[in-house]
C-alpha cells in the first residue's frame, strides 16, 4: 500500500514540477526536493501572494498564501501548492491557469 502511494504521489509531484517549469513565469522559484505532498513557490520580486491567491481562486485554482508556513517573518512572497488530492489532468490545468493569472498580474504592474 505504501509503495503504491509513494509511486502515485511521486508521479503527481513530478507532473506538478514539470508544469511549473513549463507554465509559470520566469522568476518563480521552488524547492526541488521530493518531500511531502506540497510544493512551495517563491514568487517573483514585487508579486503579491494575496493577489495571486485571490486571482487563482477566481480562476478555480486553490492555493495557500505562503506567509503562514514560514517560521521567521517577514516571509518572502510565496504560495503553497498541494497535489495529494488532485488528479493528474487537474494538476496541469491548474498550473496553466495559475500561470495565466501570474502573467496577467505581472502585466498590470
Amino acid at each position: 500500500h505504501l509503495r503504491h502511494l509513494r509511486q502515485a504521489y511521486g508521479k503527481r509531484r513530478d507532473l506538478l514540477v514539470s508544469a511549473i517549469r513549463t507554465h509559470l513565469p520566469e522568476g518563480v522559484r521552488f524547492c526541488d526536493v521530493a518531500a511531502g505532498l506540497h510544493v512551495m513557490l517563491y514568487l517573483p520580486e514585487g508579486m503579491d501572494e494575496t493577489a495571486v491567491g485571490g486571482q487563482a481562486a477566481a480562476a478555480g485554482v486553490g492555493v495557500y498564501a505562503g506567509a503562514a508556513y514560514h517560521a521567521v517573518p517577514p516571509a518572502p512572497p510565496s504560495i503553497l501548492l498541494g497535489f495529494s488530492g488532485v488528479d493528474e489532468t487537474a494538476i496541469v490545468e491548474g498550473v496553466q491557469r495559475l500561470g495565466t493569472t501570474m502573467y496577467e498580474l505581472n502585466a498590470s504592474r
